[in-house]
């Protein structure tokens, strides 16, 4: 894997594309994780804290592994809307993804998953600190409830979190403000919380179509 990044990197880099160029990087944040969990797995007390520890883990290398197909993407289909290609997107790494056209649901786990639109193409979006993941569970975990990673901590983006009455339960046990469908919609595509502050840079601003944005509500409402 870290032979292959910093391949990867280097082809990036040779073809103007050095701000993308970070694959080792994450390579490299990979296995110090690798490393973190294998000095404390199975050491815990309880098995549910062992479980809760390989959850942890497993969502980490995860968003990793995430962000090293958005650049295989990236390297295959051009970088970020430049004027060239360097060959046509492969299913295997960022390429188009299928979906039901008649379940709503089943289309909005792509875009929450991978950034994988209903037409089976990347969603177009800016920003993310210069390294985003690829869809929604890049960052946030596959069940939404966030992630702590040693470059990043999120908060947890279920529906009821980001809606209950109380204000949204941040990742420090604090509240914030409540979320309604337009106020989550203003922070995915503007990078606007519900107070009206903007949100960090790393949040990246998705330019999403209605029929996309619809799917990934009603995905993201299956999350508990």
């Amino acid at each position: 894997m870290a032979q292959m990044s910093g391949a990867m990197g280097s082809f990036i880099a040779a073809h103007d594309g050095s701000a993308f160029a970070d694959t080792s990087y994450v390579a490299s944040a990979m296995l110090a994780d690798l490393d973190a969990h294998h000095r404390v797995a199975c050491t815990f007390a309880s098995l549910s804290d062992d479980q809760a520890e390989a959850s942890r883990h497993a969502d980490v290398i995860a968003s990793y592994a995430a962000h090293v197909y958005d650049r295989c993407g990236q390297m295959i289909g051009g970088l970020d809307g430049r004027g060239y290609t360097w060959g046509p997107m492969m299913t295997g790494c960022g390429g188009t993804w299928g979906g039901s056209s008649g379940d709503p649901v089943g289309l909005g786990e792509p875009i929450f998953d991978w950034g994988i639109g209903t037409d089976g193409q990347p969603i177009v979006r800016s920003g993310g600190f210069g390294m985003m993941m690829s869809g929604c569970a890049g960052c946030h975990g596959s069940d939404g409830h966030g992630l702590r990673t040693m470059m990043f901590t999120t908060p947890n983006i279920t529906y009821p979190n980001l809606a209950d009455p109380l204000g949204m339960r941040e990742p420090d046990g604090s509240r914030g403000p409540t979320y309604t469908d337009d106020l989550i919609r203003r922070a995915v595509v503007e990078g606007i919380g519900a107070d009206g502050e903007r949100l960090d840079i790393a949040m990246p601003r998705w330019q999403m179509s209605d029929e996309d944005w619809d799917d990934l509500l009603l995905f993201l409402k299956t999350l508990r």
